[in-house]
């Protein structure tokens, strides 16, 4: 069993009665560190790093994930040269959720790290595509943020 799977389970109480109500851009931050050789082709490695604020027996759960990209050129076996560039954004996500009895911990916890990356990821993935190409390197497209599973159900069954 992949560490994933417990924490959907964990996760499934809030994901069921979740609302979002807002999402900010908490911060951002771009920094060109070297100018990329024309001919080298460039690679990309994302940290993704959730928090979570949430008061025991409150509605309210807020969800916090810094996103941190570094663009490096790769060689042709796509092994890490130089590093080009570093973005680094953080978005904040407000969810509401009425549960009796209330969250526990553990499941908060695994729900900010499952639905809340979830919902903040094509926020992130937008910023950092637009970031990039402002920055004069091709335009980052990341690709969709997965959630591994270890055995998903044929879908003809």
């Amino acid at each position: 069993m992949s560490e994933i799977d417990p924490l959907r389970a964990a996760a499934a109480r809030i994901s069921g009665c979740a609302e979002l109500l807002d999402v900010r851009l908490v911060s951002m931050s771009a920094v060109s560190l070297n100018f990329a050789a024309p001919d080298v082709a460039l690679g990309f490695q994302v940290e993704i790093s959730p928090e979570v604020s949430h008061a025991e027996g409150a509605a309210a759960l807020g969800v916090t994930v810094a996103f941190t990209v570094e663009v490096f050129e790769a060689d042709e076996e796509g092994e890490r040269g130089t590093e080009v560039a570093r973005i680094e954004c953080r978005y904040a996500a407000l969810f509401v959720c009425d549960l009796v009895p209330p969250a526990q911990p553990d499941e908060v916890d695994a729900f900010a790290r499952t639905v809340g990356v979830m919902a903040l990821y094509p926020y992130a993935r937008a910023v950092i595509q637009d970031t990039t190409a402002r920055m004069g390197l091709p335009a980052l497209t990341m690709g969709i943020y997965r959630i591994a599973i270890d055995d998903p159900e044929p879908a003809d069954s």
